[in-house]
């Protein structure tokens, strides 16, 4: 596990962190806090765009980075939250059950659009703040739901999951 404590001054660390042949089996984990929620889309995307120039300037073949992102693209696309085993079409046939046109319907064009070849989680600390944040500086559920929609939106674009924590 390597840790860069989000400062900017740790960046030139990745490259022990992060080599050409540990790509393959590495999870990165974005973490901000929902404390300042104000910088959180800036700093997820400061981070993410600081690993995207380090996984471009790896020492790859185009070949193996395009598998990379083949196989993520591959794993979103199979997954589904439930399988409903017993939703067979008359004939038995699995072509027409709900896990079958839950995978046709996945035709996002935001999807995947930043894939960048590697499991990446998002994790929002600090969400018991959100109480202090209602009373302090007047945030309600509208101004919530946005924060909350815009970092699913982030999340999407790079095929990340995305974790609450208190």
């Amino acid at each position: 596990v390597f840790t860069l404590d989000g400062d900017l001054k740790h960046v030139n660390l990745l490259k022990y962190a992060l080599s050409s042949e540990n790509v393959v089996n590495t999870t990165i984990l974005l973490c901000a806090s929902m404390e300042t929620p104000w910088s959180i889309l800036p700093q997820l995307h400061q981070w993410s765009d600081i690993l995207q120039d380090h996984l471009y300037r790896l020492d790859m073949k185009e070949e193996d980075r395009q598998a990379l992102r083949d196989q993520l693209a591959e794993r979103w696309h199979q997954y589904s939250e439930f399988v409903d085993f017993f939703d067979f079409s008359p004939t038995s046939d699995l072509t027409a059950s709900i896990y079958k046109k839950d995978l046709a319907d996945r035709n996002c064009t935001l999807t995947l659009s930043r894939n960048l070849g590697c499991d990446i989680i998002v994790v929002i600390t600090k969400t018991d703040s959100m109480v202090n944040l209602e009373t302090d500086y007047s945030y309600n559920e509208e101004k919530f739901d946005f924060i909350q929609q815009s970092i699913r939106k982030f999340c999407l674009e790079l095929g990340a999951s995305l974790f609450y924590t208190s």
